[in-house]
């Protein structure tokens, strides 16, 4: 199974750009993009803090594929 997210259908939803959500999320810009494109799995700090700065629980950002 491989961990897949939908940070950029939320994040771009939310009308904020990837710098916007680094900030409020408390990472770097190329972190935002690592993980939106999946060279990155973030740490479980992260996606919950990603998770606060769009206003939505964890489940609905990340979820595993098979």
């Amino acid at each position: 199974m491989k961990l897949k997210n939908r940070v950029k259908e939320i994040r771009t939803k939310r009308r904020m750009n990837q710098s916007q959500l680094a900030q409020a999320a408390g990472t770097a810009q190329q972190t935002i993009s690592d993980i939106e494109t999946g060279r990155r799995t973030p740490s479980i700090y992260t996606a919950l803090r990603l998770a606060a700065a769009l206003e939505v629980r964890v489940e609905k950002i990340f979820y595993l594929e098979e």
